[in-house]
């Protein structure tokens, strides 16, 4: 009945989680490697049965607790509050979905973009929009006010 399964959360040691969040720098140190290696499963674990690749769930969990370590999240963890594995798997749900967003930001932001200087000049020119100018590469129409020819913009 003492046996725990691979990848379990393990029962909460708040005397470890007080020296990882405010005890002297060798204490938190060596609190925080403790505290990684007991954790640092069950999170892995945790990224896998959500879908994550071997890889990715690893990649992940290194990154996540590389994140709370910097903005030392540990010391927002408080006993009242409830459990310390709830706590911990709503910083990982928080830093997922971060990731998820500025992934999306940077995927769109890095799209072929139109420029729309080509799109008026070409205007001037040919008297109309080119295709390029009247819709994006995502498929949303753009909205170029069309210059009459010989008219300054």
């Amino acid at each position: 009945m003492g046996e725990t399964i691979p990848g379990a959360f393990v029962p909460t040691s708040w005397s470890l989680l007080l020296r990882a969040a405010e005890g002297e720098p060798v204490q938190r140190r060596e609190a925080l490697e403790e505290l990684a290696q007991l954790y640092w499963k069950p999170v892995y674990a945790y990224l896998r049965r959500k879908g994550k690749g071997s890889d990715t769930a690893g990649d992940l969990a290194q990154g996540f607790f590389a994140h709370v370590l910097e903005k030392n999240l540990l010391a927002r963890a408080r006993r009242e509050r409830g459990r310390f594995r709830s706590y911990l798997l709503a910083l990982l749900e928080h830093h997922l979905a971060n990731k998820a967003r500025k992934r999306g930001a940077k995927k769109r932001a890095s799209g072929p973009g139109i420029d729309a200087k080509d799109v008026v000049h070409d205007a001037r020119i040919t008297g109309r929009l080119s295709w390029a100018g009247r819709e994006s590469a995502a498929g949303r129409r753009v909205s170029v006010r069309q210059a009459k020819p010989g008219s300054r913009g």
